[in-house]
């Protein structure tokens, strides 16, 4: 009886102590911050937007799920996890999961705060003030954890889009693209989105960040959420103060052409009859091949963003990688639904040019005596 009845009182104690280490780390904790100069000094930047991203993926956190942000999470810039800091620039983030943050600050001239997408339609800012980066903020379970934002540098980059008629976001990163920009999400990668430093709404002929970092590249995305979306990208070299970034789309006035490295390749893939799935060789694997054994697009180009620098031969031109490749059929693809709407367009036309005059252009019938 006497050994029961200690096996329950130590299986008891275990419960009560685990009881208690997973009500402690179930308590929150909290980031204070504040901005600083490169100096160290403190500065005095007031309704400034402080933004909780995801260290892993670079993504901004939803408000609602403190989760990375997914594509039906986002309702606009309101929707993220942020706060606003205070006159003299400090904040403060209670009620925070334990657990690994970064955090991205800037603000736009002439605006308080965080915009809805109403406003940023209805007063638009062209000017966004990047404050700096705090990176690794560690919460542990009921502290409080100190982030210091410390300031970029003093350039100034204007960017202009090419089109600039559709409603697009702008980023700013220190890091480059991980593949060709015409393959959007695919070519960005952790690393661009874990580095991104400034980001705007593009709402004006021209956008101009304030506060970037000096003397060193830095690579823009642009994402176009339009009905048919679209992607940009650009290298932004170090003494470079303006750019224009090419959108690559499916509407009428959207780049479609590849830049010449690609374009022989591109023409290939046009030409020759050789689909990007033999040319990758991923048309042999069969359980890439779905019932009616087509090859499932997505989960083949997610293996090919395994080994996006493996080589493979391209009939007499040579060896490309996967990801110029995937590239270049990103650019057939568009070209070709170009081709298609212009001859659908040119049907069209055809097909009322031959119908007969009505209304006001018919003749008029002969008039009876």
């Amino acid at each position: 009886m006497r050994n029961q009845f200690g096996v329950l009182f130590i299986s008891a104690s275990f419960l009560v102590i685990a009881a208690n280490a997973s009500a402690e780390e179930a308590k929150p904790g909290a980031i204070r911050g504040m901005l600083l100069t490169a100096d160290h000094q403190q500065r005095q930047v007031g309704s400034a937007v402080v933004i909780v991203c995801d260290p892993k993926s670079g993504l901004p956190l939803a408000a609602e799920t403190r989760q990375p942000l997914r594509a039906g999470d986002f309702q606009g810039p309101e929707s993220l996890w942020h706060c606003v800091t205070s006159e003299g620039s400090t904040f403060e983030i209670p009620d925070m999961p334990a657990g690994e943050y970064r955090l991205l600050v800037q603000s736009w001239a002439g605006v308080n705060g965080m915009q809805s997408m109403k406003q940023c339609a209805k007063f638009p800012s062209a000017v966004t003030l990047a404050h700096g980066t705090a990176e690794n903020v560690v919460v542990r379970p009921g502290e409080t954890t100190d982030a210091l934002i410390k300031e970029l540098g003093t350039r100034q980059l204007t960017v202009s889009l090419d089109p600039n008629d559709e409603p697009m976001f702008i980023f700013v990163s220190t890091a480059p693209m991980r593949l060709d920009p015409v393959l959007g999400y695919y070519g960005w990668g952790d690393e661009f989105n874990r580095h991104i430093i400034a980001a705007t709404h593009y709402s004006q002929p021209r956008s101009t960040f304030v506060g970037l970092p000096n003397d060193r590249e830095l690579y823009i995305g642009v994402f176009c959420y339009d009905n048919l979306m679209g992607f940009g990208g650009a290298v932004v070299r170090p003494r470079e103060t303006e750019i224009t970034v090419p959108v690559h789309g499916s509407w009428s006035n959207g780049n479609i052409d590849p830049p010449a490295r690609l374009l022989s390749l591109t023409e290939f893939l046009e030409s020759s009859g050789q689909s990007w799935e033999e040319i990758t060789q991923l048309s042999s694997l069969k359980e890439l091949r779905d019932a009616k054994g087509h090859v499932d697009q997505t989960r083949a180009w997610q293996m090919l963003l395994l080994t996006p620098e493996r080589r493979v031969p391209v009939g007499d031109l040579g060896e490309f990688p996967v990801k110029d490749v995937m590239a270049a059929e990103a650019y057939r693809g568009l070209r070709e639904h170009r081709r298609k709407d212009k001859a659908r367009q040119a049907e069209r036309r055809k097909a009322r040019a031959a119908q007969p005059a009505t209304g006001a252009a018919q003749a008029a019938p002969a008039e009876t005596p």
